[in-house]
């Protein structure tokens, strides 16, 4: 992952380790296992503990080791536009929603003691506000000066990775967030805005797509790999945004149908078991005149 441990001579195969990914994440879990004894009081395998919590910051944890690790992060650095491609996706569409899911409420709420800081991070989390970070970033970090640049400069391919990340969690969070206190939007609202999140991102995978010629010189001056010319490359990276985001998206979709649906139904079945009550008081001439 990092270039400053790892060559770029040789086979994209070569197989390395990655201390510093590794240490990276094991620091993660460490506080993470921390935060949840000190803002909850539980342990991660207490039985009052939500298993669907840590499993999903587990598998978050998963997600971004393949992302960062070898050989996708090799490949992503040096050799193929569709493995910097996936790589983003990993971290924006699978370890970003999961990260949201897998930490307790009350460990998100832990920063929020300042009313100053609620305030701000109430504004951060409109949906009209929240997606703009990622968007951006998602656009600036493969225009092709950018890429070339991350590639040249060491550590700066892995630091653009962090903060897509992190706006990402951002942009998830209108949809995903825990917290009441930070504003919440109804189902309809939900699906809107992730319907917008889905064309954005098919615009700029378009760029990819319909390019008829090599965008990024790193990557076309780069050993071929999977015998891919640069514009295959790049036309499978744009298929693989517009097909992945749209996929995870709509789905993304489909369940705040289906949880808006449920609502509407229960509150549906509350109605008539209340007109029901009503019947049954005057059938026993139990009502109060």
């Amino acid at each position: 992952m990092l270039g400053e441990l790892r060559g770029t001579g040789g086979s994209p195969w070569a197989w390395h380790p990655d201390l510093l990914l590794w240490a990276a994440l094991g620091a993660v879990v460490c506080v993470y296992v921390a935060a949840i004894h000190f803002c909850t009081g539980e342990r991660v395998g207490a039985l009052r503990f939500r298993i669907s919590q840590p499993l999903s910051f587990g598998c978050a944890v998963a997600v971004s080791l393949a992302a960062l690790g070898w050989p996708l992060a090799d490949l992503a650095k040096h050799y193929l536009v569709t493995a910097h491609v996936l790589e983003h996706l990993l971290l924006a569409l699978g370890t970003a929603p999961l990260l949201i899911l897998g930490v307790p409420a009350s460990v998100w709420r832990r920063p929020l003691g300042s009313r100053r800081v609620l305030v701000t991070a109430r504004r951060l989390v409109r949906p009209q506000v929240a997606a703009i970070p990622f968007n951006v970033l998602a656009v600036v970090l493969h225009l092709p000066a950018v890429v070339d640049v991350q590639v040249r400069v060491a550590g700066l391919h892995e630091a653009g990775a962090v903060a897509l990340l992190l706006a990402a969690v951002l942009m998830w969070w209108p949809v995903l967030g825990p917290l009441p206190e930070l504003g919440s939007t109804g189902e309809p609202g939900k699906m809107l805005y992730l319907f917008l999140e889905s064309a954005v991102l098919a615009l700029a995978a378009a760029f990819l797509t319909f390019s008829s010629r090599p965008i990024y010189d790193t990557y076309a001056s780069a050993r071929r790999v999977f015998a891919l010319e640069p514009v295959t490359d790049q036309m499978m990276a744009g298929v693989l945004v517009a097909l992945v985001s749209g996929f995870v998206l709509w789905m993304a979709i489909a369940a705040q149908f289906l949880k808006g649906k449920s609502k509407d139904e229960s509150d549906e079945a509350e109605s008539i078991s209340w007109i029901d009550f009503e019947r049954d008081l005057e059938a026993w001439d139990l009502r109060k005149h």
